[in-house]
């Protein structure tokens, strides 16, 4: 985990600089030996001081480096067993999201696809009404341009004929052609209702997936173990300073 890579480090840094400080202070007030039967000193976590068999401060670092490495190697993986554990909460929240989601938006999508075909048949209806309209539309407009027309009437007139020594010798009938303005006829009113458009169903409002309540409690477990790691970076700091007094007093 990248939680290891960026604190152990830093940590047994830490460790071993307190303790070489320590070390340094502890060789400068011991007492002078012979140099003959003067072991030398080796710098490793398992070197021994040459009086009663007590151990030198690399060993005690050693023992604190291992104590907090293990600290830190178990705050590490419970806090990965936390996180998996709420991830796993986060995707089972996600896929119980999605059944109620789905679950919801059934009666909608089936209402829609009733609405798309029965808007099929409105389109084909809506058009046919239209062209008849505009037909009737067009007959009324060619009848307003042209309101009349010609037609050819007969008149019939009683001609008498000539009079001869005061004797009517009769009649006889005269036609005459005479062209006349009728009004041309007005087609029937158009009375057919228009087709109506079906209702478009209702898209329920579904609230988007929030991830905000496991942010949340990741930020705290993120918190959290930041603190428990400062509270033992804290406690190490203070223990090495004591058993630097400890030892200088001692000297």
């Amino acid at each position: 985990m990248s939680l290891r890579r960026t604190l152990l480090p830093e940590d047994l840094r830490e460790l071993q600089r307190s303790a070489q400080q320590a070390e340094q202070i502890a060789r400068q007030f011991a007492p002078a030996t012979p140099a003959a039967s003067a072991p030398a000193v080796v710098e490793t976590p398992a070197a021994v001081a040459p009086s009663g068999g007590r151990r030198t401060m690399p060993q005690y670092a050693e023992r604190a480096v291992r104590r907090r490495t293990a600290n830190i190697e178990r705050l590490s993986t419970d806090f990965q067993k936390q996180v998996q554990q709420l991830t796993g909460e986060q995707a089972k929240a996600f896929s119980a999201y999605q059944a109620q989601t789905a679950a919801t938006m059934a009666p909608y999508e089936s209402a829609l696809k009733t609405y798309q075909s029965n808007m099929a048949t409105y389109d084909a209806q809506a058009a046919a009404y239209a062209s008849r309209l505009k037909a009737y539309q067009d007959q009324l407009a060619e009848i307003a341009a042209n309101p009349t027309v010609k037609k050819i009437e007969v008149i019939e007139e009683k001609v008498p004929r000539a009079r001869v020594f005061g004797k009517d010798l009769g009649s006889y009938i005269k036609r005459t052609e005479v062209e006349v303005d009728e009004p041309r006829p007005l087609p029937a009113a158009f009375t057919e209702a228009a087709p109506v458009a079906p209702t478009a169903p209702t898209r329920p409002e579904i609230a988007a997936f929030s991830t905000e309540p496991f942010q949340a409690r990741r930020k705290g477990l993120e918190e959290g173990l930041q603190r428990e790691l400062g509270e033992r970076r804290s406690a190490r700091l203070a223990a090495v300073s004591r058993r630097s007094r400890s030892m200088l007093s001692g000297a």
